[in-house]
């Protein structure tokens, strides 16, 4: 009884994650609840408002149209609902780093929410770094994720990186453009051209931006149009379940 209870407690937590999610891109979208159950052939926005709140599980068989309105990505859409199946889908990560917010407090549930997931070849579109909603715009994928910072996004580490034993391809890097950068805090430098991460280093001199590969010395930021530094926040990697096993 106990072990059911547990299962139905995930299920309905899960639910409401994917709720939170989809009910942002609707409003990010301009849409009300009364439009979506029309064109999803439902009778009124009651169904639209279940999901939403987690009541009821996302429908496989509205996936399609639910994709093309809300402008997703169809697979990914099917996932989301997947997970109603398959809560334990979301145990599949492991955060290698993640700095602890100032006020544990202030973390809430509504502080978890699906963040949207960029490349560095993303970047290359970025033409303002003043422009914060530009990985929302863009991003084809998204992960499940908590911070306070409403432009939150996930920086994909692709290829090879300059601190293979710290970073490895296909990490995830939260990034939180309004967090203040302190010393010895790591950042995510973002150019036109992709992104690098180091460390930030405050001298008397200005700051230096510290690889993290000690074998490479430190080098000064000069802050441009062309550049940006962003707050990390974690690093979170998928844990391979074979090697679990």
């Amino acid at each position: 009884m106990r072990t059911r209870r547990r299962k139905n407690a995930q299920l309905i937590k899960t639910r409401k994650k994917v709720g939170k999610f989809l009910q942002r891109r609707r409003k990010d979208l301009g849409l009300n609840q009364d439009q979506v159950a029309k064109i999803l052939n439902y009778k009124d926005k009651q169904a639209i408002s279940n999901i939403e709140r987690g009541v009821a599980p996302l429908p496989f068989n509205r996936i399609k149209k639910l994709a093309n309105l809300l402008k997703l990505e169809r697979k990914r859409l099917a996932k989301l609902a997947c997970l109603d199946k398959d809560p334990d889908l979301f145990k599949d990560i492991e955060f290698v780093y993640i700095k602890p917010p100032e006020d544990e407090e202030q973390i809430t549930d509504e502080s978890k929410f699906m963040i949207p997931v960029i490349t560095p070849a993303m970047c290359a579109k970025w033409k303002d770094f003043s422009n914060l909603s530009f990985p929302r715009e863009v991003a084809e994928q998204y992960e499940l994720g908590e911070s306070n910072d409403p432009n939150a996004f996930y920086a994909l580490m692709e290829g090879e990186t300059e601190a293979e034993k710290i970073i490895q391809p296909g990490d995830l890097l939260l990034i939180e453009p309004n967090h203040p950068i302190g010393n010895k805090d790591l950042v995510l430098l973002v150019t036109n051209r992709g992104f690098k991460v180091r460390k930030l280093v405050k001298t008397p001199h200005g700051d230096a931006l510290q690889p993290l590969d000690s074998d490479y010395d430190a080098t000064c930021y000069e802050e441009s149009k062309n550049n940006a530094l962003f707050f990390i926040r974690a690093l979170k990697r998928k844990v391979n379940k074979e090697r679990l096993d």
